[in-house]
């Protein structure tokens, strides 16, 4: 029998060992299984390992009728080993599985019972074959059984009603020493499609033959060729081998019966791959493949029901998911309200596939067990048998057999959370003294279990009555909390006996069940009499001060020691040898219970007089109250702050600015006097220790009214200024240094520290030159011209100058450097004072042929530390004007033109007109209208001198489009180069080559045909016009000016818009022919053809006549006849020649008359065109008799002859047939002709 939990596919060898432990214990069970037929509802299917869409394949034991429990094998194939996983009751043969329902199907040996073979190999009864001992079956996609006989019976089963309903039957007997298949498998996806595969030997030679039966239409086996690689061992008696098949959806396998070996075959190429692992001759009778093995998958569906038996939370809802991990989601559950019952209904699921159920708490995504649910999951086949399931809570794998049918899972959720409730008494005061005094008794409830509460109430016998606590609509949740309480009045009673307890019971029902959930809870109130005590504690912070401003706070720290309450607490200041303000005292608490404690606070900002006076602050002060009788309770403290001196005095100096550049420069020195201590300063003055300038500083100016004191903190700035001189910038600086002096209120010295300020002099000697020379202009450039040079040399730093100069650095002139004259000085130049030299120079002819005199110097001097100066270059250049000039004359030869091609010369006369040698000449063509341009212009390369002229030339020959232009308009400017490389234009001239025009047109006109017959008929005009000029003509066009036709004259139309000299094109226009145009005789027509090019063009007239009458009829004969020759030896087949008579049986010309006749070929005539009434012989062959001819014993063929009449339509001849017969020739038959001609 098969295990009861899936097995999945093989990873290795553990897979094995785990089956065959099982194995053992199935054996070992054997005996306990019920032999007899169960009854069918009884019956578990089979769960197969199976993997996608691939089956597992099965061995049943062969053995005789009676042989008693045959074993069950299932099949590795990958190495043909063999597993026992079970057994039948009887042996079996023709098994086959059944997808639907799961359950093997088979006939059991030496009857013709049909069973049901269930996991346990139990048999049920499901009907009969019609015949003995079936070999082969198998059970289709459609959960249809078939079932083959030894003699070649086979039978058709429907099993999808319940029990094997017989669809059909038939006959279908093996060849002559053939051997039909000794099983067969369905296969859906097979070479042939869909059907029954088996191994035979159809022909009886010992070879293994791969054969099919189509289940679509049953009749005969189809032999699908020999297997290569597979024997075909027959085992006397019986000659049947290979009995055992199966697939796994792809190849099919087969078991020799002979030599206990499984193959494997690609039944797309008919080839057997031999597995190692065989079960020896003998042993196995049948197969079948267990599973989706063929291609098929179960069909069915899935109602997902959900049970809820109770709930912790009255919100609580559970959500479920299934899915495949193949297919994806199947659907969901979700539950709501308090119903405990939910189904999905049918869902769609396939059989032979794992489905996963997931479950969460609905909002939360919490597991069940986790929210204090037991939770499981059982589902059932369509039999009501289970369905194997594992996995936890919330989580479940399902494995579904691979059948159809309705499966049922069933998710059910137990609330099993805990029920917890949790009371916290606390009374208010927790002391009491007198009898009337109330206390509050306050209940906290909590919920501390998994379960909801609800109807909260407290019992406590001090309220007499159950105490109610408030909870939300949906009950006290978990770890939720509720309050409720009482009040109580003390009792003389309660005072004599010096306490009050009492216990108090909360009561909630549970959300989950409807019972009780109870938490008990005590309190106890003391009842004390009065002593009244107060102790006080004073402390200020900080202890020690330093300064004015700073705040001491002091804290009154009031303890009530006795055991009654104290009223109005307050502090009473009874010593304060502080000078300043204080603050008032304000305390926490006004009213104290026994031991409880209260902090009083007042602050107080010291005074300068504090600390100049540098003594102890001094603080005494009582805590007073009242008791519950009135009477005062007082208790005293004192507390000493004392005051630090720390006298001391600070200067700060600046000086601005820090550096002076130039001398009369103002520098300010400010002074910050600073009292740093704590205690007031006397008599502060500034004391100057040290001053480096060439001057004095100013007096000393500090705020008005300043008397020299100065408050610890306080500031006091004064200034003083110092003009800079000129010594103090040549020397660099000066420095400044100063201390301050003071007294304290009790007369001892205070003085400051040295302040020390630096003032940097920036020297920045510096000299500079300017250089001018006149006359400048270019005027005055020319030889003999004096020029007079003047340098002014300025101090432009801001220290003295000596041994000022200009130095010469570069002169062009070519009459030498001029020479420079300075007046003597007679002391250092100061800042920006200036020192003015002259020079004189003549310009000569070099001079001006350069154009150019460039002359640069600088100024030298020296200054106060010895340094050299140089000054930045100062240049003058003179320069002269260049007087160059250009004239352009330009012409063009001939003047006119008339034709394409002609060539015409370009003359372009440049002369110089200015005063300098010219270089580079060349042509710019500023316009130039030549359709064929720019021109190509050459000119001179030599120099041209002043005054004189060169000729630049270009050729040109005229286009087209020049001509239609009207002429060619040309406008040029000349250029060349002066000596400094700039260039020199001429003033613009033109020249306009004019030209000859001739505009003339043609007219050249048609009409075909040139002869019409019949009204309807259409006559095509056609109008050559030809440009006769030299210039293009423009929208060409033709107009008829005279039409004799009775119809609607024909509109002209031309295929272009311009019609270039020489070239002509051709315009046409339609014409309908009508009755009375055939009556006329004639249609004549005229026209004129017109253009433009600018002025209109018109052509001559021409014209065109059509000749009309009535149509005659068109006819044409054809006869044909064939003539076979004998050949030229006694035998062969010989050959046909044909001639054809062709006759014009019509009233009108036929031209293009040809002979058509595919058999004979091409077919010669001595012309194409017959006149009424007349006729022609045509010829065609000769043509070779074939075999097909002569066994024929004639050959046939039929040929037409066509023409065309004068309107261009075809005329054709009936069909002309020839039978020509072939006799056969040989010794006893000589050849002789015959022929027969059908006209």
């Amino acid at each position: 029998m098969m295990p009861t939990t899936r097995r999945r596919r093989a990873r290795g060898p553990g897979r094995w060992a785990r089956l065959w432990a099982v194995l053992l214990s199935t054996v070992i069970a054997l005996p306990l299984v019920a032999m007899a037929a169960s009854p069918a509802a009884a019956q578990e299917p089979w769960w197969c390992p199976t993997s996608g869409d691939q089956g597992t394949g099965y061995y049943f034991e062969a053995g005789e009728p009676g042989y008693g429990p045959a074993t069950i094998f299932e099949v590795n194939s990958n190495d043909g080993s063999m597993y026992p996983v079970g057994s039948s009751q009887d042996p079996v043969d023709a098994v086959g599985y059944n997808p639907h329902d799961g359950f093997f199907y088979g006939v059991v040996n030496g009857s013709s019972d049909i069973v049901r073979i269930d996991r346990y190999g139990n048999f049920s009864y499901m009907g009969g074959v019609p015949f003995q001992r079936a070999i082969a079956g198998d059970v289709d996609e459609f959960g249809h059984y078939w079932v083959l006989s030894s003699d070649g019976q086979w039978a058709e089963f429907d099993l999808t009603t319940g029990y094997a309903y017989q669809v059909r039957s038939g006959y279908t007997p093996p060849p002559p020493n053939g051997r039909l298949p000794g099983d067969w498998t369905y296969m859906r996806s097979g070479p042939y499609g869909p059907g029954l595969y088996g191994v035979s030997d159809p022909y009886g030679g010992g070879n293994a033959h791969l054969v099919y039966f189509n289940t679509q239409a049953p009749g005969s086996f189809q032999d699908l060729g020999p297997v290569s690689n597979l024997p075909y061992l027959p085992f006397p008696p019986d000659p049947i081998d290979h009995r055992a098949t199966y697939t796994d959806g792809y190849y099919l396998y087969t078991h020799s019966y002979s030599n206990g070996i499984t193959y494997r075959i690609d039944v797309f190429g008919n080839y057997a791959t031999e597995l190692p692992n065989g079960a020896g001759p003998r042993v196995v009778g049948d197969g079948a493949q267990c599973g989706v093995g063929g291609g098929w998958i179960g069909k069915g569906t899935l109602n997902l029901v959900k049970k809820v038996e109770g709930r912790n939370l009255p919100d609580d809802q559970f959500r479920l998911n299934v899915w495949s991990p193949n297919t994806g989601n199947v659907g969901e559950l979700v539950t709501s309200g308090g119903e405990s019952h939910f189904e999905t209904g049918p869902m769609p699921i396939h059989g032979g596939q794992d489905y996963v159920i997931d479950e969460w708490m609905d909002g939360t995504w919490q597991w069940p067990q986790d929210a204090g649910y037991d939770t499981r999951a059982d589902c059932f086949d369509p039999f009501g048998n289970p369905v194997n399931v594992w996995g936890g809570t919330g989580n479940w794998t399902v494995q579904i057999p691979p059948m159809d049918g309705d499966f049922t899972c069933v998710v059910t959720n137990t609330a099993v959370g805990a029920d917890a409730i949790d009371l916290t008494k606390t009374p208010d005061p927790p002391v009491v003294h007198r009898a009337g005094d109330t206390v509050d008794y306050e209940f906290t409830v909590r919920n501390d279990g998994q379960t909801a509460l609800h109807d909260i109430r407290v019992e406590d016998p001090l309220s007499g009555t159950p105490v109610p606590c408030p909870v939300p609509d949906g009950g006290l949740l978990p770890g939720q909390t509720t309050t409720c309480g009482f009040p109580y009045t003390v009792t003389a009673e309660d005072v004599a006996r010096g306490y009050i307890t009492n216990n108090a019971t909360a009561i909630g029902t549970s959300n989950r069940d409807g019972g009780e959930v109870r938490d008990d809870a005590d309190a106890r109130v003391e009842v004390e009499v009065q002593s009244p005590a107060l102790s006080l504690d004073k402390t200020a912070n900080p202890t020690t001060v330093a300064a004015a401003g700073e705040e001491v706070t002091y804290s009154y720290r009031v303890v009530n020691e006795g055991n009654t309450v104290l009223e109005n607490v307050h502090i009473d200041e009874t010593y304060f040898s502080g000078t300043g303000g204080k603050t008032g005292i304000e305390c926490d608490d006004v009213t104290l219970q026994p031991a409880q404690a209260t902090t009083c606070r007042s602050t107080y900002t010291v005074s300068q007089e504090d600390i100049d006076r540098g003594v102890a602050i001094v603080n005494a002060a009582s805590a007073v109250a009242n008791d519950p009788d009135g009477t005062e309770v007082r208790h005293d403290d004192t507390e000493t702050v004392d005051v630090t001196q720390t006298p001391s005095l600070d200067l700060a100096k600046s000086v601005e600015p820090t550096t002076v550049s130039n001398a009369g420069e103002e520098v300010r020195y400010t002074f910050d006097f600073v009292n740093s201590g704590n205690t007031t300063l006397y008599d502060v003055e500034l004391v100057e220790d040290d001053f480096t300038g060439a001057g004095a500083p100013g007096p000393l100016e500090c705020e008005p009214g300043w008397d020299g004191t100065l408050a610890p903190g306080a500031r006091m700035r004064c200034t003083a200024t110092y003009v800079t001189r000129q010594e103090d910038i040549d020397r660099g600086g000066f420095d400044n240094a100063a201390h301050l002096t003071s007294r304290t209120a009790d007369g001892d010295p205070v003085d400051s520290g040295s302040a020390e300020a630096h003032v940097d002099a920036e020297r920045r000697p510096g000299v500079s030159l300017e250089k001018w020379a006149d006359p400048s202009d270019r005027e005055y450039f020319h030889e003999g011209q004096e020029i007079t040079y003047t340098y002014v040399i300025r101090n432009t730093g801001n220290t003295s100058l000596t041994g000022v100069g200009v130095v010469e650095t570069e002169f062009t002139g070519s009459g030498g450097p001029p020479q420079i004259n300075c007046p003597e000085q007679t002391g250092p130049l100061p800042p920006n004072g200036t020192v003015t030299c002259y020079a004189t120079y003549t310009l000569t002819q070099a001079d001006i042929d350069r154009n150019e005199v460039r002359n640069t110097a600088h100024a030298v001097g020296t200054g106060p530390g010895g340094q050299g100066l140089e000054s930045e270059d100062a240049q003058v250049i003179l320069t002269g004007e260049y007087a160059s000039g250009l004239s352009l004359r330009k012409s063009v030869e001939p003047a006119t033109v008339n034709a394409v091609g002609d060539e015409v010369t370009y003359s372009f006369e440049v002369t110089n007109t200015g005063e300098t040698t010219l270089t580079g000449l060349r042509i710019l063509e500023n316009r130039f209208t030549g359709s064929d341009g720019p021109l190509q212009i050459e000119c001179p390369a030599a120099p041209l001198p002043h005054g004189e002229s060169a000729t630049c030339t270009a050729t040109y020959r005229v286009t087209q489009a020049d001509l239609d232009a009207g002429g060619v308009f040309n406008t040029a400017t000349a250029v060349a180069d002066r000596p400094d490389g700039e260039d020199v234009g001429s003033e613009p001239d033109d020249a306009e080559l004019g030209v000859t025009t001739n505009a003339s047109l043609t007219l050249a006109k048609t009409a075909e045909p040139a002869e019409v017959t019949e009204a309807g008929q259409e006559v095509v005009y056609r109008y050559t016009l030809t440009n006769t000029g030299n210039v293009t003509l423009h929208a060409p066009s033709v107009t008829d000016t005279e039409f004799s036709g009775s119809g609607e004259p024909p509109r002209v139309t031309c295929p272009a818009e311009t019609l270039p000299p020489s070239e002509e094109m051709t315009c046409t226009g339609r014409y309908i022919v009508t009755e009375a145009d055939l009556a006329a005789g004639k249609i004549t027509n005229t026209a004129v053809g017109a253009a433009n090019n600018g002025e209109r063009v018109t052509s001559p007239p021409d014209d065109a006549t059509v000749t009309t009458r009535p149509a005659a009829e068109d006819g044409l004969a054809l006869v044909k006849k064939g003539k076979h020759s004998k050949p030229k030896g006694r035998h062969g087949r010989g050959v046909i020649r044909w001639k054809f008579t062709v006759t014009n049986t019509g009233g009108t010309t036929l031209t293009n008359v040809v002979v058509n006749d595919p058999v004979a070929g091409e077919v010669r005539c001595p012309k194409q065109t017959l006149e009424p009434g007349e006729s022609m012989t045509c010829e065609a062959g000769p043509y070779k008799v074939t075999e097909d001819d002569v066994r024929l014993g004639h050959v046939k063929n039929t040929a037409v002859a066509t023409g065309r009449n004068p309107a261009g339509d075809e005329v054709t001849s009936p069909d002309a047939t020839t039978v020509v017969e072939v006799p056969v020739c040989d010794k006893e038959h000589p050849c002789k002709d015959k022929e027969r001609a059908v006209v």
